[in-house]
């Protein structure tokens, strides 16, 4: 697993609140909750792209971001084109340098045990070994 990954459920934009519910029981058995966020200071990472709120989690001791947002935005336009049947996305970061005691195994298993808590088929969609550049959110162009 790299360090940086987009991964895409496919379902629907309208499966939003059971992906969600989904993801906190998950997160609840690491006592961890996704925040939802409309902060316009927080959007920057979506551009050009227009949406009107995404969630996240940052779980220090595992070393890991994540954030999940829907696959088409506001005006119609898709991050990613090539994968439409991917209702949501999920964009995950994770930082083994964070803190020394990080186990990069149990890092990874909590991410595969997240994505598969949703009980929506997934897939990867972009991945990068480099976490200093990271990735774009979309497809530009």
């Amino acid at each position: 697993m790299l360090p940086v990954a987009i991964y895409g459920w496919k379902c629907q934009k309208k499966d939003e609140h059971v992906l969600l519910k989904r993801i906190n029981n998950h997160l609840a058995k690491h006592r961890q909750t996704i925040t939802q966020t409309k902060d316009r200071k927080m959007f920057d990472g979506y551009q050009p792209f227009a949406i009107k709120h995404f969630y996240w989690n940052l779980n220090p001791a595992m070393g890991i971001w994540f954030d999940v947002y829907p696959n088409e935005d506001l005006k119609g336009q898709y991050f990613f084109p090539n994968h439409k049947d991917c209702g949501w996305l999920i964009h995950v970061r994770i930082n083994l340098h964070r803190h020394a005691s990080i186990v990069p195994e149990e890092s990874e298993t909590f991410v595969r045990e997240l994505l598969d808590s949703t009980m929506f088929e997934h897939r990867i969609i972009k991945e990068s070994g480099d976490l200093l550049e990271g990735l774009p959110r979309g497809q530009i162009g």
